[in-house]
């Protein structure tokens, strides 16, 4: 895992941000969070990175002369004070010394298990019919919240917390290492079956394809996470064998236009008023910018592709030079 950087794109929201040599500024990043960093501590987000005051986890472990693990360390303790910050989706904040404000300083202690000699990722593919179940209910009722201890008796998570022993876990599952993990959307779970089974085709190499099955009804089924089975990595954007690529594909996207959205770009929300008016009477308006994993996320099958469709088609028209 360590050698692939499987962890690290896995939690790339998190990680990029963590292990930035510097923190990205202007439209990379969101007016929401630079939004919450202004009302959190009174500075403007460019201007504070441009000081100094705002850092990376890995600019904080320089700067502070300390281990990652002891960074971690101080995040947990100050966290449980509940002085963080949180000011987006993968996005934390908080005052660790004097003035200097840190982001995602979590991420080294949360990645260390998974680097730990012996440790092993079990990953499953699974689906089901939304008439049934909300991609949203899955995640907070059949797999529970984020808290193990406050998830709802049943889910998942909830079963782990009460019986790690009789599973022979080392430990009680907390809020940071809760037992189990769920994609937070078709999209990232696009994202989360390419870099787990790539990985595991080089490793393995390849397997021959098993026999083709019916085809699901379109729209009808939600995949997420992966599958143990290296064939179906290499075959990723392909719609004959990814219902989810498939639908995409119906909307018109290219293969370019969909590895661009599993990078998670900022994209233009939409025009919003403003409060006050201009001379002429009528409001003005401000662009609003988000990532696009948060956009689509707990969004059913079919709603997703159609949001992804719609920031992303007129990306793709300013970019057809770069289709091959």
């Amino acid at each position: 895992m360590a050698a692939h950087g499987l962890v690290d794109t896995h939690y790339s929201a998190i990680s990029t941000l963590a292990l930035a040599h510097q923190l990205p500024t202007g439209e990379a990043v969101s007016v929401e969070t630079k939004r919450r960093f202004q009302a959190a501590f009174s500075l403007d987000w460019d201007e504070a990175v441009a000081d100094g005051h705002l850092i990376s986890a890995a600019q904080a472990v320089e700067a502070f002369g300390i281990s990652p693990v002891e960074l971690g360390t101080r995040w947990d303790d100050l966290q449980r004070e509940g002085l963080t910050v949180k000011l987006g989706s993968g996005i934390s904040a908080l005052v660790m010394t004097g003035s200097t404000i840190v982001i995602n300083g979590f991420y080294f202690g949360m990645r260390q298990p998974y680097l730990e000699e012996g440790a092993r990722i079990y990953f499953f593919d699974v689906e089901w019919d939304p008439a049934h179940m909300s991609w949203k209910q899955f995640r907070m009722d059949f797999i529970g919240v984020t808290d193990p201890q406050r998830a709802r008796p049943g889910s998942l998570r909830r079963v782990i917390f009460e019986n790690w022993a009789a599973l022979r876990l080392p430990f009680q599952p907390t809020i940071g290492d809760n037992g189990v993990h769920a994609s937070a959307s078709p999209l990232e779970a696009l994202a989360e079956r390419r870099n787990w089974l790539r990985a595991a085709d080089e490793v393995r190499g390849k397997r021959e394809p098993k026999p083709s099955q019916p085809s699901l009804p379109r729209g009808r089924k939600h995949k997420r996470g992966s599958e143990n089975s290296g064939a179906a990595s290499t075959r990723a954007l392909d719609e004959q064998h990814d219902e989810f690529v498939a639908l995409l594909r119906q909307q018109g996207l290219t293969a370019s236009t969909i590895e661009h959205a599993l990078c998670n770009p900022v994209v233009q929300i939409r025009n919003t008023p403003d409060a006050q008016q201009d001379a002429g009477g009528t409001h003005s308006s401000t662009q609003t910018r988000a990532r696009l994993f948060d956009l689509v996320e707990d969004l059913d099958a079919l709603q997703c592709v159609h949001e992804i469709a719609r920031h992303l088609l007129s990306w793709q028209e300013s970019h057809k030079h770069d289709e091959v």
